[in-house]
């Protein structure tokens, strides 16, 4: 059975390689962007080891760091190990990497000293390149002994029945002879062939000491070479956390040379498109707390926790908003971030789902890996409940994988110990308690209900539209008379308002707006009657309406079922 671990620290790493190396595990995967780990991988000879990479400049690095900045005692700890490290790709073929020079391995095992760009190994360049690999096979079966051998882009050929087959052959063959086959490829899903024997090991992102290693290294040469003196910030460092090793050193690369300096909004950008590529996770900019009108108690909640958050002391889990749609929940979640003067990261379970068989539950565990490594941030994730919907078909629509996903998701929020504040919105309460039995709820420190802006929430929400499109100042907007027109429309249909009266006037606009209030009444009345016992209120006036005292039978006889017209 796979086993999968998630160690913190380099000492836990390496303490779990050395059990398994004592259990003769014989295939290994690690996630792994720091060369120092890939280095203990070398020091204890295992078998087969398939090495997933972020991208290949990555792997480049792993393979020449992992070498060149070897200490010497390292280097004869190795060399007692092994007698070399080759290297194979179908564009150059098989090199000797160990000490530095590429070397040609003739069919006669005699090795010949040439430049990379000179090397043509006995595999065929003319045949194609599953041909090449299985050339490379036999020459391993009958050549390599004591050696530890590379195979890059071996998705390529994962695929492939014979190659497969041919490896799980030798399998017996390359522990006798103390040879490690390391395979290098962006998509190693097909390695499930050898599930019964492999071990996962899942490494977190570089830490903040390694940025600052490669911060220092990065910005003292460019200052040797060029004679500007460059400096960065505690800041830079937590831009770069979420980054390989090799995505850190182009986002400081890319700085230094487009702008001479290290620019914490280049390299903040240039993350945010690595994080994006993905498809995982999103990247949004924060809004600061005036662009939200009203709210005035959550924004006071946020403004009095910012120091417990950023502090790590007490730990905090985050808040969940209901509300109608158009209320200000998603923009609430950007000023949270905005107060907190950290990421805005978005989560999207759907976005996550694969259509091969455990890739879905390895996405999710990459992208709360990626969230961990980001933090201290602001995940957003939004309409919750439609997420914990599918959840209640997960079994027929995709057997299952759904609810483990969700199940998983619920033990991260439960059990992680990183600065990571999560705010989840919804439009309704519940599908929250029918399929989790409230497991969900229990995950925030605090529910907020969201009502419909009051009489001075609106004012305040029209003065700063009118403020934003320039309008300030225009004598056709008289705004206690859109406020009084406006009873019970959201921000959202606020903001529709002034934008459609540019084109044709604010009464006419009135016309064609229908507020969602009116299409749904007594749903939003049993809403807040909900909520007015069982969660803190967002806004700084709420009040039970009239209707909703007045008219209790009616609301006992609403379907628990329906659900909001959007």
């Amino acid at each position: 059975m796979k086993k999968i671990f998630q160690p913190k620290t380099e000492r836990e790493f390496i303490a779990i390689v050395k059990d398994m190396v004592s259990s003769r595990a014989n295939f290994i995967q690690i996630k792994t962007n720091e060369h120092e780990r890939f280095v203990e991988i070398m020091k204890n000879k295992l078998p087969y080891i398939p090495l997933s990479k972020e991208d290949e400049d990555n792997v480049n690095n792993i393979l020449s760091k992992g070498i060149d900045n070897l200490s010497d005692t390292d280097k004869n700890t190795l060399m007692s190990l092994c007698y070399d490290i080759y290297s194979w790709d179908i564009h150059i073929g098989l090199y000797n990497l160990f000490d530095g020079i590429y070397k040609y391995v003739s069919s006669t095992g005699e090795e010949v000293d040439e430049e990379v760009n000179d090397v043509f190994a006995e595999i065929d360049k003319s045949s194609d390149e599953r041909e090449q690999l299985e050339q490379l096979i036999t020459m391993l079966e009958n050549e390599i002994k004591q050696s530890i051998v590379i195979i890059k882009d071996f998705n390529l050929f994962s695929k492939e029945p014979a190659v497969i087959r041919a490896l799980l052959n030798l399998e017996e063959a390359f522990t006798m002879n103390d040879v490690t086959i390391i395979f290098v490829g962006d998509d190693l899903s097909t390695l499930n062939y050898f599930s019964p024997y492999l071990t996962v090991i899942e490494m977190p992102y570089p830490d903040e000491e390694v940025i600052r290693q490669e911060l220092d290294r990065a910005t003292s040469n460019f200052q040797e070479v060029n004679g500007i003196p460059v400096s960065y910030d505690d800041s830079t460092v937590h831009i770069l956390k979420g980054l390989s090793l090799a995505e850190i050193n182009r986002a400081i690369h890319h700085s230094l040379m487009n702008y001479q300096s290290i620019n914490n909004d280049v390299i903040n950008e240039y993350k945010k498109q690595q994080i994006m590529k993905t498809k995982l996770l999103e990247v949004y900019d924060p809004e600061p707390p005036e662009k939200l009108g009203g709210m005035k108690n959550l924004k006071e909640y946020i403004q009095a926790r910012k120091n417990a958050f950023l502090n790590g002391y007490p730990p905090l889990k985050g808040i969940l908003l209901i509300g109608p749609p158009g209320v200000g929940k998603s923009l609430s979640a950007k000023v949270v971030a905005s107060i907190f003067g950290v990421n805005l990261i978005k989560f999207d379970l759907s976005s996550m789902k694969s259509s091969l068989v455990g890739e879905s539950e390895s996405n999710l565990r990459l992208a709360l890996k990626q969230i961990e490594s980001i933090s201290p941030c602001v995940v957003w994730i939004d309409e919750i409940e439609k997420m914990i919907g599918g959840v209640k078909s997960s079994a027929q629509s995709d057997s299952g994988t759904t609810a483990s996903m969700f199940g998983y998701l619920l033990s991260w929020m439960q059990e992680h110990d990183k600065p990571i504040y999560i705010v989840a919105t919804a439009n309704d309460y519940k599908d929250l308690f029918e399929i989790s039995q409230g497991a969900i709820i229990r995950r925030f420190d605090d529910i907020f209900y969201m009502d419909f802006p009051s009489e001075e929430e609106r004012k305040e929400i029209i003065l700063s539209k009118l403020k934003e499109l320039n309008l300030t100042d225009n004598k056709n907007y008289n705004v206690d008379t859109i406020v009084k027109k406006t009873d019970h429309f959201t921000g959202a249909e606020i903001e529709k308002l002034i934008r459609s009266s540019l084109f044709e006037g604010i009464d006419n606009a009135l016309q064609y707006i229908k507020p969602i209030y009116k299409q749904n009444e007594e749903l939003f009345v049993e809403l807040k009657q909900w909520a007015i016992n069982k969660c803190r209120i967002a806004n700084s006036q709420t009040e039970v309406s009239k209707k909703t005292t007045k008219n209790n039978d009616t609301i006992k006889k609403i379907k628990t079922n329906k659900k909001f017209k959007k």
